[in-house]
């Protein structure tokens, strides 16, 4: 038995998304497990976005809510109403030093005992290779989409992701050349088909960010973080933290697109 442990409203839901990605991933390869998700429905501290929050007692609801392939084989759902308690630290397993989860730790280092969760793990953040999204595939790419994070003093956790008041004002001079289609805050089913809409997607590094390289949309990135910089531009994609480098990199991909696009 595969038995894996599931925290359903901590972290954000970016680090949700890519831990449902590594757990249905590692289902596939061990189809001949009985496999158990433990799903945790409290956190600590209770700080997850109203938004962010999933009213969730099953995996599978998990899987269709990020719009996941749901896999052949059968996952039992085991629900804890309490907190994931503090696994202790697997000193076989010694983590490498890029975060992977930039929230809290405890559930996804549980997983990452097992070997093909580990490995699913590293081929998301070395080639991008989630697992399948469920979308219309033959539907025309006539969008440009965005999403940013805009504060002017965000909270330091948070910050390396976080664009000013005056950078967005450069970025909106662009709308008078191009056009531009802005993602949902809270709609999580409508950016699905935004996304799958779009020839190119240009965000602050996010949840949004993890959706549009799932469904091998053409991503521009910002973001401050030196490993996640590295992770997007090893993948294909493009991620800068001095925003002036990403906007030519914009103006460099929508030039490149047909007139349609202007």
């Amino acid at each position: 038995m595969y038995r894996f442990v599931f925290p359903v409203n901590q972290p954000g839901l970016g680090d949700r998304f890519v831990m449902t990605s590594n757990i249905l991933s590692t289902i596939n390869h061990h189809r001949d497990k009985h496999c158990v998700v433990d799903i945790f429905l409290k956190t600590h501290p209770p700080n997850t976005l109203q938004e962010q929050y999933l009213n969730f007692i099953d995996f599978y609801d998990v899987i269709d809510f990020f719009h996941f392939e749901r896999p052949q084989e059968k996952i039992t759902t085991n629900v804890i109403d309490e907190e994931p308690p503090p696994y202790p630290p697997l000193h076989r397993r010694t983590p490498r030093k890029r975060k992977n989860i930039t929230g809290n730790v405890v559930c996804h280092n549980y997983n990452m005992r097992l070997d093909e969760y580990m490995r699913s793990n590293y081929s998301l953040y070395n080639h991008g290779k989630y697992w399948p999204i469920t979308y219309d595939k033959t539907v025309k790419k006539k969008l440009i989409t965005f999403m940013f994070y805009v504060k002017d003093n965000p909270n330091r956790q948070f910050e390396h992701k976080f664009i000013t008041t005056e950078e967005e004002k450069e970025f909106n001079k662009l709308k008078n050349y191009y056009h531009f289609v802005r993602l949902e805050d809270i709609n999580y089913k409508r950016n699905v088909e935004l996304l799958s809409q779009s020839h190119l997607f240009i965000a602050s590094e996010g949840m949004w960010t993890h959706l549009s390289r799932a469904m091998n949309v053409d991503t521009i990135a910002y973001t401050k973080d030196e490993d996640f910089i590295y992770e997007f531009n090893n993948q294909g994609h493009f991620a800068s933290g001095n925003f002036d480098e990403f906007l030519i990199k914009l103006k460099e991909k929508c030039t490149a697109l047909p007139l349609s696009f202007h």
